[in-house]
């Protein structure tokens, strides 16, 4: 249930007046989330800090629970760019000196996976921002009006069952509203 939800407000965000910027950081927060492991105090960081944006927490986790289903195959990759990055003879000094602070090792950056993970999150983070935006722009402006007058998507939603669906969201969203009031 709180799947269909989730994917009712990734479709409601997409269609609503909310800014393409806001939806597109929360898809590169859900990418990073999910490339790094989330067992150390880096993932719960990232992931606090998500909510002092204005982003749709809903496409958020639904990015984050699919690109979890992909970082088996990225993981080692992911491991080779960590390795790498934690291994460069410049840095020894630094690294040295910064995961022998206090909390720094809870964040699990001398973990090679997580090392790349972040280091991936980082660098996908801004590429996601400047494809997203045009494309939520593009399909706000012309997929999703072919969408909606499609033949298939009014054969879709006129039927019995989806028809009944809409019908009872729309009543128990209004039953909500007025609960708050």
């Amino acid at each position: 249930m709180i799947v269909l939800k989730w994917l009712v407000n990734i479709f409601k965000a997409l269609n609503s007046n909310q800014h393409p910027l806001e939806i597109a950081e929360a898809i590169g927060f859900g990418v990073m989330l999910a490339l790094i492991p989330p067992n150390n105090l880096l993932w719960w960081g990232i992931f606090f800090v998500s909510f002092f944006f204005t982003i749709n927490q809903a496409v958020m986790m639904v990015v984050m629970a699919i690109g979890k289903l992909f970082v088996p195959f990225v993981d080692p990759f992911l491991d080779s760019l960590g390795y790498l990055i934690l291994t460069v003879p410049a840095l020894e000094d630094f690294y040295d000196t910064f995961f022998n602070m206090p909390l720094i090792p809870l964040l699990r950056l001398h973990n090679t996976v997580v090392m790349g993970a972040f280091a991936t999150g980082i660098l996908l983070y801004f590429p996601i921002l400047f494809v997203m935006v045009p494309a939520i722009r593009y399909y706000r402006r012309v997929i999703r009006e072919k969408i909606v007058n499609s033949k298939w998507f009014k054969a879709f939603t006129s039927s019995p069952l989806i028809a009944g669906l809409i019908n009872t969201y729309k009543s128990v969203s209004g039953i909500a509203t007025k609960i708050k009031s």
